[in-house]
């Protein structure tokens, strides 16, 4: 009998012993937020320990695999709301168009990027914003040359903006887009609204790209009038196409016209200054698959409030997605 009970009580203790630590181990995982060591370690990068309900959070390639790049373009614009504005600010600089900017943007999450694209004194195609005497003040950070104001290539490519952030031509940018798969680029060709500069500047381009389709098809053609549009449209079929809005005229004719344009030329998205934007066509233009693009604002209210008004990103230096 003293054997038996000896026993019975050996079992109560074991199976107690059993529950008890069967409860800790729970509570540890799905509660531990002081420390990840043993846990995160030995899974993998995205896999959420929950406890009992693991949840598992797909990968940006998981997301995007087997999608065409207008596809992903779509996806970033429905889940993004800023575009990094003259590649984004970096350092606490904002314009300067650098190596450095983008990549710092990019790792940070950035995918739709606004680039300023610029002529050197022998005709190379660089990003940079202008020659004046303002952009080397507030833009480069370098010092103005009045008499030789606009650089040559080699001259722009041995500068540092800032005197550390690296110079970009169009063919480091062709080489960024390569490192850099799921970057979406709006081209923003200075003087670009004369036919003949842009002629110029796209066929350089698409050159440049050696007809890369996986390149050119991310990057996005800023029409600035019609004959921009059908120009760029007769040097190769870029699949993003934003069409810049400046007219005064918010009448319903006007603005279905602009529409319709917008349709038959397959163009993807307005690019509106803050100043021209207006929620009418902007509304017109969402029932007819069309993107609204408003430019640039650092401010993260009136951002917001143009979201609410139906833009559908908005350009910025400093705010980030």
């Amino acid at each position: 009998m003293k054997k038996e009970i000896i026993r019975d009580n050996l079992i109560y203790f074991v199976l107690l012993a059993a529950i008890l630590l069967e409860f800790f181990d729970c509570f540890y995982v799905g509660n531990n937020v002081y420390s990840d060591i043993g846990v995160s370690e030995a899974a993998p990068k995205n896999i959420v320990l929950t406890g009992y309900k693991d949840e598992t959070i797909p990968t940006e390639a998981e997301i995007l695999a087997g999608k065409s790049n207008k596809e992903i373009f779509d996806y970033y614009v429905k889940n993004q709301n800023y575009i990094m504005h003259a590649g984004g600010s970096v350092g606490g600089y904002s314009y300067t168009n650098s190596y450095d900017a983008l990549d710092f943007n990019y790792k940070a999450g950035n995918r739709i990027f606004e680039i300023d694209l610029n002529y050197t004194s022998d005709n190379h195609l660089v990003l940079a914003h202008g020659w004046e005497e303002k952009d080397y003040t507030y833009k480069f950070g370098l010092p103005y040359n009045k008499n030789n104001p606009v650089m040559d290539y080699n001259t722009f490519k041995n500068s540092k903006i800032r005197y550390k952030y690296q110079t970009m031509s169009i063919e480091d940018l062709i080489s960024f887009m390569k490192t850099h798969p799921y970057s979406y680029f709006i081209l923003n060709l200075k003087q670009g609204s004369k036919v003949s500069i842009s002629k110029d500047g796209l066929t350089k381009i698409v050159k440049a790209a050696n007809y890369d389709k996986n390149i050119l098809n991310r990057m996005v053609v800023w029409g600035y009038n019609e004959a921009v549009v059908k120009t760029a449209k007769s040097i190769y079929n870029f699949e993003l196409i934003t069409y810049s809005y400046n007219n005064a005229s918010n009448s319903a004719k006007n603005n279905a016209k602009i529409i319709k344009f917008c349709k038959d030329n397959n163009i993807t998205s307005l690019v509106y200054s803050y100043d021209s934007f207006n929620s009418t066509i902007a509304k017109l233009a969402k029932q007819n698959g069309i993107y609204s693009f408003v430019f640039t604002t650092d401010n993260k209210s009136v951002a917001e409030s143009l979201i609410t008004k139906g833009a559908t990103m908005v350009m910025s230096n400093k705010l980030i997605n």
